[in-house]
C-alpha cells in the first residue's frame, strides 16, 4: 500500500511468512490502521472498501503530496493459480506540463502469474474477473472473510423484528417481504373491486322506478336506503316488471276504439271542405262574368292605336344612320388626347433617360475599381486546401483508431462469453466423467458377483477350479451393464472434446486480443508518445474535436476565397455588358428627342379634322342622339305592350270562366247525395277524442320507459350479483393469504413469510455454530431457536435461547455473561460464514479475519475461544485476529504490529515464531 488511508509510505505485508495455516495477531492502538489492512484487500479485489464507513474518494491519505501515487497491490492464489491485482483511486497529482495539478484517473490491472493469460485492465472488467475467479461478490466475500464481532453480538441478543432486518441483508430475503407487501396491495385492490361492484349495484338500484300506487313502492324505497338481499331484490324486480307489462296491455285496449273513431273523422272533414269549396266557386263565377265586358272594350281601343308604331320606327331608323359620324369624331378625339398625353410626359421621360445614363456610367466605373481590387483572389486557396487535407488525414487516422478500439471491446466481450461457455463445458465434462468413473467402478467391483451368477455345482470355477461353491459372491442391485459403462464413456469423451475445442477457441481469441492490444498500443504511442491505451479514448475525443474545429475554420476561409474568385469572374462578365448597355441608351436618348417634334405636328392636324366633323352633326353628342332614338323605340313598344296586355286580360277571363264552371259541375256531382255537415260540432267531438288519446299515449310512454329502465337495471343487477359473489370469494382467498404471509392468523404464531424463510436459514446457521460453541463451553451450552413465542401479540420465530446442559434448563441468550455471549456471537458469526460458503457452491476460503471482541473473555474462556479458532486452521487455513488485548499477544506467536506516527502515518512490523 502507498498513500492509502493512514499508510503514507509504501507498506508491504507478506502474509506467506505466516505459513499456510495457524493463527496470527494484528494488534495496535485504536485508530492505528488494523482494520484498514482488510479494507485494502477488499478494495484491491472489488474497487470498494470492506464497510460503509468510508467511500473510495476518502481512501487517499490526507497528508499525501501531489507527487505521491496512491495504490494497492495484492497478490493471492486460488486453487493453485497465482494472481496479482493493482488498483488506484482517482486523485490530484502534479501536472506533467505547465505546472499546477491535474486529476489522475482511477485504474485497475489484473495479471495472471501462473499462466500466459494477457492482463485485464479497467475497474469494471477487473472486478468481474475477480468475481469469476473467487466465485464471490463483495458482499459475500466480506460476510465470509471478515468476522466483525460487534454486529453479531447485536444479532445474538436482538428480538425477532431486529434480527429480521439483519437477516434480510445477510440472506437477501427482501423478496419474501416484497411478496407479502404485494399480497397486501392485491387485497386492497380486490377490496376496491368489490366496493366498485357494490357502488354499481347501488347506482343501478337507484335507477329502478315504481308507480306511487304500486304495492311494491314501499319495498323499493326501503331497498334503496337500507339495502336488500339478492334473492329479495330479484323477486322485487320480477314483480315490478310484471306489473308494468300488465298496465301496458290495459292501456293498449283502451286506446284502440278511440283511434278507430278518429280515423273516421278524416272522410267527414273532407266532405265538409268540398261543400265549402263549391260555394266559393259559384261566387267566383258570378264575379268573372261581370268583369268580361269592360275588358272587351279596352282591347278594342288599343287595336285602334296600332298604325302609330310604323311611323315611330321609320323616324328612329333615320337618326341611327347618322351615328357613324359621331364614332369617327370620337376616334379622332381619342387619338388627339393620346398625343397630348405623350407631349406632356415626353420632356420628363427624356430627363429620366439622361439621369439613367449618368448612373449607368457611374456604376461601370465603380465595378472597374472593384475588379481591380480582386485581381489577387484565390492566391491563398491552394495553401488552405493543403492544410485542410492534412487535418482530414489526421481525422481519418483517429476514426480508424476508434474503430479498432471498438473492435477490441467487442472481442473482449466475446472472450468473456467464451469463458462462460468454457466453464459450462468444463462442468459438463466433470459431471460426465464422474458418472463414467462411478459406473465403471461399480461394474468392476461387481465382476465377482456377475461371475458367481454363472457358477453351477459340480462345474469347476474358472478362477480356482473348485467344483463346490459353498459361499458365492452376491451381485448388488442396479449394477450398470458393460454397454451402459461404454455409453457413459462415450458421453464423457464427447464432453472432453467439446471442452478442448472451446479451450482452443478461447486461447485463440485471447491471442487475438493480445495482438490487437499490442498493435493498438503501438498506434497510440505513434500518435501520442506519453498516452497509454486506457487514456487513448479521452485523448482521441479531445483531439478529434480540436481537428474538427480547425477544419471548420479552414472551410470558412476557403469559402471566403471562393466567393472573391466568383465575384471577380462575375465582374469580368458584367463590365462589358454594362458598357454596351450605356452606348445603346445614348442612341435611344437621341431618338426620343427627334420623336418629340414629330408628335407636335401630328397633333395639330388631328385637332383641325375634329372641328370639321363636329360642325356637321344634328345633335351635339352621340348620347343625345341615342336618347332620342331610344325614346322613339320605347313609344312604339308601349303601344304594342298595351294592346297585348288588353288581349291577354280578355283571354284569361274567358279561360277562368271555363275552368270554374267545370269545377262547379264536378263538385255538384260528388255531393249530390251528401247532406249538409255541421263542421263546428264535428271539430268539438274530434278535439275531445284527441285529448283522451294523448292522455293514454302519455301514460303508455311513461310505463314503457319505466319498464325499459327496470329491465336494463334488472339485467345489470343480475350480472353484478354474479360478479360480486366471485369477487367476495377472491377477496376471502387473498385475505387468508395476506394473514398467512403477514403472520396475523388468529390463534397462530405471529410468523411472517419472510421470517419463516429466515427461520430455515437460522436453523442452518445454529447447526454450524453449535459445532464450535459446544466445544468452546466444554459441552455446557447449546444455541437453540425459540420455538414457543413469549406472547402472541408481537412477531416471533427468530428469538434465540441457550440450553444449559449442566442444569437441563433452556433460557434466553440475554442471560449469558459477557464472555459467554462473546463466544456465542463468535460461533454464530462463524456459523453464518460456513452457511454463506455452502450456499455459494461450496466456496472455501483459506484465510479468515476476526475483528475485536476478545476483551470481554476471562482467561479460561479466552483459552477455549482460541482452541476453537485453532480448529478453524485445521488443514490449510490461516486466521488473523484483529485485537489490542494484551493476553492475546502473549498467547499468539505470529503478529502484525501496527503503529502510527503523526508525521509519517501507519507502519507495520511482522513478528514471526
Amino acid at each position: 500500500m502507498a498513500a492509502f488511508g493512514s499508510y503514507l509510505d509504501e507498506t508491504v505485508i507478506d502474509f506467506s511468512k505466516f505459513g499456510r495455516s495457524g493463527l496470527y495477531l494484528i494488534s495496535g492502538d485504536t485508530g492505528a490502521g488494523k482494520t484498514l489492512i482488510f479494507d485494502a484487500i477488499t478494495y484491491a479485489l472489488y474497487g470498494e472498501p470492506s464497510g460503509n464507513d468510508r467511500s473510495v474518494s476518502e481512501l487517499r491519505s490526507d497528508t499525501a503530496t501531489p507527487q505521491m501515487r496512491t495504490y494497492v497491490i495484492f497478490e493471492f492464489s486460488v486453487a493453485g493459480q497465482q494472481y496479482r491485482v493493482e488498483r488506484s483511486p482517482a486523485y490530484l497529482r502534479e501536472a506533467k506540463r505547465g505546472g499546477g495539478t491535474t486529476t489522475e484517473p482511477s485504474s485497475a490491472t489484473m495479471e495472471f502469474l501462473s499462466s500466459g493469460h494477457a492482463p485485464i485492465t479497467g475497474d469494471r472488467m477487473v472486478t468481474e474477473e475477480v468475481i469469476e475467479v473467487i466465485r464471490l461478490d463483495k458482499k459475500q466475500f466480506t460476510q465470509i472473510e471478515m468476522i466483525a464481532q460487534g454486529a453479531f453480538r447485536k444479532m445474538l441478543s436482538a428480538d425477532t423484528d431486529a434480527r429480521m432486518m439483519i437477516f434480510r441483508k445477510l440472506f437477501d430475503t427482501e423478496k419474501f417481504n416484497e411478496l407479502s407487501r404485494r399480497l397486501g396491495l392485491l387485497y386492497s385492490e380486490q377490496s376496491q373491486i368489490l366496493n366498485g361492484f357494490k357502488q354499481k349495484r347501488q347506482i343501478n338500484l337507484e335507477s329502478v322506478q315504481c308507480d306511487e300506487r304500486s304495492p311494491h313502492s314501499e319495498t323499493l324505497s326501503r331497498a334503496k336506503t337500507q339495502g336488500i338481499f339478492s334473492d329479495e331484490l330479484s323477486a322485487l324486480m320480477t314483480a315490478l316488471i310484471q306489473e308494468d307489462t300488465t298496465e301496458l296491455s290495459a292501456l293498449g285496449m283502451q286506446l284502440t276504439p278511440i283511434q278507430t273513431r278518429l280515423q273516421a273523422f278524416s272522410a267527414l272533414f273532407l266532405q265538409a271542405q268540398q261543400q265549402e269549396k263549391l260555394a266559393d266557386i259559384q261566387r267566383n263565377l258570378e264575379s268573372q262574368r261581370q268583369q268580361l265586358f269592360p275588358l272587351m272594350e279596352a282591347w278594342k281601343q288599343e287595336q285602334e292605336r296600332l298604325p302609330q308604331i310604323d311611323e315611330l320606327n321609320k323616324k328612329s331608323g333615320e337618326l341611327s344612320a347618322s351615328a357613324h359620324s359621331y364614332r369617327q369624331l370620337a376616334e379622332k378625339q381619342s387619338a388627339a388626347a393620346k398625343l397630348e398625353q405623350r407631349i406632356r410626359v415626353m420632356p420628363q421621360t427624356i430627363a429620366n433617360k439622361e439621369a439613367d445614363n449618368k448612373k449607368l456610367y457611374e456604376d461601370i466605373q465603380q465595378r472597374k475599381e472593384e475588379l481591380l481590387q480582386l485581381q489577387n483572389a484565390g492566391e491563398q486557396k491552394v495553401a488552405l486546401e493543403s492544410d485542410k487535407k492534412a487535418l482530414e488525414q489526421k481525422s481519418a487516422e483517429l476514426a480508424s483508431l476508434r474503430t479498432e478500439l471498438e473492435g477490441l471491446q467487442v472481442s473482449c466481450k466475446n472472450y468473456r462469453s467464451l469463458q462462460e461457455d468454457f466453464k459450462r463445458k468444463q462442468e459438463r465434462y466433470d459431471q460426465s466423467r464422474n458418472v463414467y468413473e462411478q459406473k465403471q467402478a461399480l461394474f468392476l467391483r461387481e465382476q465377482a458377483g456377475m461371475m458367481a451368477e454363472r457358477l453351477q455345482e459340480g462345474v469347476p470355477c474358472p478362477v480356482c477350479g473348485s467344483t463346490s461353491h459353498p459361499c458365492k459372491a452376491v451381485k448388488q442391485q442396479d449394477v450398470p451393464t458393460e454397454t451402459e459403462v461404454n455409453d457413459a464413456k462415450m458421453i464423457a469423451d464427447q464432453a472432453l472434446a467439446d471442452w478442448q475445442q472451446i479451450s482452443r477457441q478461447t486461447g485463440e481469441l485471447r491471442g487475438q486480443i493480445d495482438h490487437m492490444t499490442t498493435k493498438l498500443q503501438q498506434t497510440v504511442t505513434s500518435l501520442w508518445s506519453d498516452v497509454t491505451l486506457q487514456e487513448a479514448p479521452a485523448k482521441m475525443m479531445s483531439e478529434s474535436q480540436t481537428i474538427l474545429q480547425q477544419i471548420r475554420d479552414l472551410n470558412d476561409r476557403i469559402n471566403h476565397e471562393n466567393k472573391r474568385i466568383q465575384r471577380r469572374n462575375e465582374l469580368n462578365q458584367l463590365v462589358p455588358v454594362a458598357e454596351s448597355q450605356y452606348e445603346l441608351s445614348i442612341r435611344q436618348l437621341g431618338e426620343m428627342k427627334e420623336d418629340f417634334g414629330k408628335v407636335k405636328v401630328e397633333l395639330g392636324l388631328l385637332q383641325q379634322q375634329c372641328k370639321e366633323i363636329a360642325d356637321a352633326l344634328p345633335y351635339p353628342t352621340l348620347e343625345e342622339l341615342n336618347q332620342q332614338i331610344l325614346q322613339l323605340k320605347n313609344d312604339a313598344a308601349a303601344i304594342k305592350n298595351a294592346h297585348d296586355k288588353a288581349k291577354k286580360a280578355v283571354d284569361d277571363c274567358q279561360d277562368s270562366l271555363t275552368t270554374l264552371q267545370a269545377q262547379a259541375d264536378s263538385l255538384k256531382e260528388q255531393l249530390r247525395d251528401v247532406p249538409v255537415i255541421d263542421k263546428l260540432a264535428l271539430q268539438e267531438e274530434q278535439s275531445l277524442l284527441q285529448q283522451q288519446q294523448s292522455q293514454l299515449v302519455e301514460q303508455q310512454r311513461l310505463v314503457s320507459a319505466r319498464l325499459s329502465v327496470n329491465q336494463s337495471a334488472n339485467e345489470a343487477l343480475q350480472q353484478l350479483a354474479e360478479e360480486m359473489a366471485e369477487s367476495e370469494k377472491r377477496l376471502m382467498l387473498v385475505k387468508e393469504l395476506v394473514d398467512t404471509a403477514g403472520g396475523t392468523l388468529a390463534g397462530k404464531d405471529k410468523v411472517k413469510l419472510e421470517t419463516y424463510v429466515q427461520m430455515a436459514y437460522l436453523d442452518l446457521v445454529i447447526a454450524y455454530a453449535n459445532s464450535r460453541y459446544m466445544r468452546m463451553t466444554g459441552g455446557q451450552y447449546e444455541l437453540k431457536r425459540r420455538e414457543v413465542p413469549a406472547n402472541r401479540r408481537g412477531q416471533s420465530g427468530l428469538e434465540l435461547n441457550v440450553l444449559d446442559h449442566h442444569s437441563g434448563r433452556e433460557r434466553s441468550v440475554n442471560s449469558l455473561s459477557g464472555g459467554e455471549a462473546f463466544m456465542a456471537s463468535l460461533c454464530l458469526a462463524l456459523g453464518l460464514s460456513d452457511q454463506v460458503q455452502a450456499a455459494n457452491g461450496g466456496v472455501h476460503l483459506d484465510s479468515l479475519f476476526v475483528d475485536e471482541g476478545f476483551g470481554s473473555l476471562d482467561s479460561e474462556s479466552l483459552r477455549q475461544a482460541l482452541s476453537a479458532l485453532n480448529d478453524l486452521t485445521a488443514g490449510d487455513r490461516i486466521v488473523g485476529l484483529i485485537s489490542h488485548v494484551a493476553e492475546l499477544e502473549e498467547k499468539i506467536d505470529n503478529k502484525i504490529i501496527v503503529t502510527k506516527d503523526k508525521a509519517t502515518g501507519s507502519h507495520v512490523h511482522l513478528v514471526l515464531q
